[in-house]
């Protein structure tokens, strides 16, 4: 069996297999011919008729001859049946010794022929597959061969490049008992130069008559005999490439008694109809692409019926006869036909549209950027399996290089060339397939998004652009204008009635798919997910491999920022330039960058860093450009300056578990600054308001992710110059300064950084393959690295979360080394940032205020408006005068004598809340007491006692000389 279907079948392309059960065709396409033949037998075994294609086919969309591919054999199909002595053979034996007449008399080679159950096969292999163009007029050319020699074949079989025939070792079902069809003959391969020159020798070309031109005429649906017309617009002539004209469709009208009544008279009365009757209905059936049968059946009746004399009147009738002359001849039958005057000829009648009522596998287009397969290099061996996770990567992509169109749900079909049509009630009362739109559109999903609802994923496939993908929520599928707006933002151009149908359609799509398909939930974030998978875009990773993630309303704007493209062993050169000495720094903030993954699996939300310098050419930019292209594309992953807090914390939000990275903060002020650190590090958004209640929208969004952030200036100084103690948020902030950093030679920077613009997320994909393989063992790893760092930093409780981020951080290094991802020395990384840490622990312990500076903060601040005056009287019992005279007015007043200091407890008050430091922990630090003091006393100014603030400057030590004025000179 392999043998004969490797003769005759071509080795490449896609392979169709028809089976038939109780007259209902199905057609399958495979990619391997032996898988096509062992379909075929196990559907015979089954009790269905089994046939396959002669051609091999472009795509897998339909069994066309415009999607033929190539051929690999001629063939002819010799029926045995006894009906007719001019179309078949009353027996096989008779068949037999006519085919092997015609060969020898025609010297044509042994063919390879088969027992069809009640006729012959005939096959001449070819050595070689040939392109349909030059098969079809060797075809045409043995056929009309066949024709003039009066062999009995089925002539349209012959020059039909989509055929399909018989499989060899299957049942024929169409006879009770069934029989068998098996190979009879196996002939030799021939040349297909040898059968063109044979084939010439005998083909005789059909005579003309003198001094008449013969013209061939072309409709719109390319079929001979009707005069062309003006060129159909490209819409229609996408909704005609589904469209046929069949002579059938017209009589399938008649037994509905609808169609035209003139041809159902002249088929039911064909021995009575006169000559010019038959001429026209033979005129129409000639026209159509049925016309080899249809021919017959309206005149096999007819008194002077024959054969070769049908086929000679019909060839004859130049084109169809209108619906003019038809009423000519049987005159008020016509004007009765509710097409009278709406239609020219019978022939429009004929249109039908092929449907197709099983799913469609469409080639899709992919980007560069989404097949290119990662190549990974790797010096040591692994505890993981590259080969496996490049595999994934590769089916995840070749499932995507392909959709499947589903079957419409009735009434609504599918075009055998696209599009959606409608099964409705024409004029004459029998139904017809109207398009209603000339594109695939197609409900193919459901997804459950915690935002909206219900959403049905759809496909739309546009001629130019491309198959795309979008989602409608459930609760704006009924037409109006949410769904007028969903959908023509989309692409679909339609009016309101066609919105409307469309409308219906997907509803009722969508009734269907809630029986077949249980909804997904849809992913509103990057990273980890409550079952155990990851994201990263259109990626799900799981321990079974990767699948296709739809979009969110949530994430739709950033699903393509985390696509793949390039190799690892290229890209690896990006971050390979900074192992080298002085580039510390730039190694930690690549871990920091690698490690936000670990962060989820501890429950610990990640710390943001701050890489800060006023040089120029450091580098802050492109080091953060190579932590995006870790999972993606490196620019359109980073924040950037002008985007607002809100912005921001989204974006972490839809992060999740991988590192974000801000693009310059120098321009946000410091309270902004210090909601970022508190936002990421807290690893949640702020809560809102609803908008159409009174109360807190629910907030489910959390994340556990790094912030890296450049700038021009410390963020440290900036939040400290918010608030008198910022040891809240510095410490979870980690800062390095990059002045110093080696400058790369500019040629050499330029030509190895621009690698990322064309290798990116290749990195990810590895890393995520290994962290869905072991996301079990990630807390223990994390705390055994932990517990070493501890020791080795003598990181404090305070310093809780800069021991955290260190041994997730370096948990990572030595991870993704082993992976490949880079070739870092961890170990000498790990002492270089004990100086780090000591330099940091100073930074923070510089931005910390005590009770005491507080107080004298305020002094510096408001000390024009503190009067300096003795309490007690001086020797002579009199009131000491101010030690400062040019005072605008009281906010505190001073006792050198006594050493206490008043404070007005309002203005301290309002003091301690714009440096956000407790006026309670003030007063208790400093054992300061609320006392009613007259603040001017002594200095002859009219005012009352007030609450204020009385602190002992001796008893919290502090130097209060500069508040006495200098001895007077001798």
């Amino acid at each position: 069996m392999d043998a004969l279907i490797e003769s005759v079948v071509p080795p490449t392309g896609f392979y169709c297999l028809t089976t038939i059960h109780n007259d209902a065709p199905r057609q399958m396409f495979f990619s391997d011919r032996t898988e096509l033949v062992n379909a075929g037998i196990t559907a015979s075994r089954a009790g269905k008729n089994a046939y396959y294609a002669m051609a091999s086919f472009k795509d897998s969309s339909s069994r066309t001859q415009k999607n033929v591919q190539e051929l690999k054999a001629f063939w002819l199909d010799v029926d045995c049946k006894n009906k007719s002595p001019t179309v078949d053979y009353s027996t096989k034996e008779e068949g037999l010794a006519a085919i092997q007449d015609f060969c020898n008399t025609n010297t044509l080679p042994q063919p390879t022929i088969v027992d069809s159950g009640n006729g012959w096969h005939v096959y001449w292999p070819l050595t070689e597959a040939i392109s349909k163009d030059v098969w079809q007029p060797v075809a045409e050319k043995l056929k009309a061969t066949c024709l003039a020699a009066g062999l009995r074949i089925d002539p349209v079989c012959t020059a039909d490049s989509a055929r399909i025939l018989r499989i060899p070792n299957t049942l024929n079902y169409r006879f009770t008992p069934p029989t068998h069809v098996q190979l009879h003959t196996h002939g030799d391969e021939v040349s297909i130069g040898d059968f063109i020159a044979q084939i010439d020798k005998v083909y005789t070309p059909p005579k003309q008559k003198a001094g008449k031109k013969v013209e061939v005429y072309t409709n719109n649906l390319n079929i001979p005999g009707v005069p062309p017309r003006r060129k159909a617009s490209t819409i229609n002539q996408t909704i005609l490439g589904s469209s046929l004209l069949m002579f059938k469709r017209l009589v399938v009208r008649g037994s509905e008694k609808g169609g035209c009544a003139q041809i159902n008279y002249a088929i039911e009365n064909q021995e009575e109809i006169d000559e010019p009757m038959w001429r026209s209905v033979l005129s129409v059936a000639q026209c159509c692409s049925d016309a080899d049968k249809a021919i017959h059946v309206v005149s096999n009746q007819h008194s002077s019926y024959s054969a070769a004399k049908t086929i000679q009147k019909a060839q004859g009738t130049n084109g169809a006869h209108s619906c003019t002359i038809f009423n000519s001849q049987r005159p008020g039958v016509c004007t009765e036909c509710p097409f009278w005057g709406k239609i020219s000829s019978p022939l429009k009648l004929c249109v039908d549209v092929v449907t197709i009522d099983a799913p469609v596998v469409v080639q899709i287009e992919v980007k560069k950027e989404e097949v290119k397969e990662p190549e990974i290099e790797t010096t040591e061996p692994a505890p993981f399996d590259h080969k496996a996770a490049v595999d994934a990567l590769k089916a995840f992509y070749k499932a995507k290089s392909s959709v499947v169109v589903p079957v419409p749900p009735k009434p609504y079909s599918r075009g055998v060339k696209g599009g959606l049509y409608k099964s409705m009630k024409s004029e004459d009362g029998t139904f017809e397939n109207v398009c209603i739109y000339p594109n695939d559109l197609y409900a193919y999903g459901r997804l459950f998004d915690t935002e909206t609802g219900q959403q049905i994923l759809c496909r739309l496939h546009m001629p130019l652009d491309g198959v795309r993908e979008f989602s409608i929520p459930l609760a704006a599928m009924n037409p109006g204008v949410e769904f007028r707006k969903i959908i023509c933002k989309q692409g679909v151009a339609a009016g309101d009635k066609i919105l409307n149908e469309i409308s219906n359609y997907l509803i009722t799509s969508t009734q269907e798919l809630q029986h077949m398909q249980k909804e997904e939930k849809a992913r509103n974030q990057m990273g980890w997910q409550d079952d155990g998978t990851f994201v990263v875009g259109d990626r799900e990773y799981s321990k079974e491999g990767i699948r296709n993630c739809p979009s969110s309303v949530t994430t739709e704007n950033y699903h393509h920022m985390f696509r793949v493209e390039g190799d690892l062993a290229t890209w690896r050169q990006v971050p390979d330039v900074y192992n080298a000495p002085g580039f510390e720094i730039h190694q930690f903030m690549f871990f920091l960058a690698l490690s936000s993954p670990m962060l989820h699996k501890i429950n610990q939300p990640g710390i943001l860093t701050t890489m800060i310098s006023d040089e120029s050419g450091v580098g802050k930019t492109t080091l953060s450009r190579l932590c995006n292209s870790i999972w993606g594309h490196p620019q359109e992953m980073m924040s950037m300056p002008h985007d607002t807090v809100n912005a921001v914390a989204h974006r972490m939000g839809v992060f999740n578990s991988i590192t974000l990275c801000i693009d310059e903060i120098t321009n946000k002020d410091p309270l902004s600054c210090s909601d970022l650190v508190y936002m990421g590090t807290h690893g949640r958004g702020k809560e809102r308001m609803a908008g159409s209640a009174n109360q807190e929208r629910v907030n489910t969004t959390r994340w556990w992710l790094n912030v890296i952030a450049s700038a021009n200036a410390s963020l440290r100084d900036k939040i400290s110059s918010l608030k008198a103690s910022s040891e809240g948020e510095n410490m979870r902030l980690f800062e390095f300064d990059m002045r110093g950093t080696p400058v790369l030679d500019k040629a050499f920077a330029d030509s190895v950084f621009r690698l990322m613009n064309t290798n990116y997320g290749v990195a990810g994909h590895i890393w995520a393959s290994w962290l869905v393989e072991n996301s079990g063992n990630i807390e223990k790893l994390v705390s055994q690295t932990q517990a070493t760092l501890d020791k080795k930093f003598k990181f404090t409780s305070k310093e809780r979360h800069w021991s955290t981020a260190f041994a997730v951080l370096y948990t990572t290094a030595w991870i993704t080394k082993e992976l490949g991802l880079h070739n870092f020395d961890v170990t000498a990384n790990i002492g270089f940032m004990g100086a780090q840490i000591n330099k940091m622990r100073g930074e923070v312990l510089g931005c910390v205020t005590d009770h005491a500076a507080l107080i004298s903060d305020f002094l510096t601040e408001n000390h024009g408006d503190i009067l300096v005056i003795n309490d007690l009287p001086d020797s002579m019992g009199l009131q000491s005068p101010p030690q400062n005279r040019n005072i605008n007015r009281i906010m505190g007043r001073f006792e050198p004598d006594t050493g206490k200091l008043f404070i007005s407890s309002v203005i301290l008050r309002d003091y301690c809340v714009k440096r956000q430091f407790s006026l309670n922990s003030l007063k208790l630090l400093s054992k300061g007491e609320t006392v009613t003091k007259r603040l001017a006393s002594g200095t002859g100014v009219v005012s009352g006692a007030c609450k204020a603030i009385m602190f002992d400057t001796k008893a919290i030590g502090m130097d209060m000389s500069l508040w006495q004025d200098a001895p007077a000179a001798a």
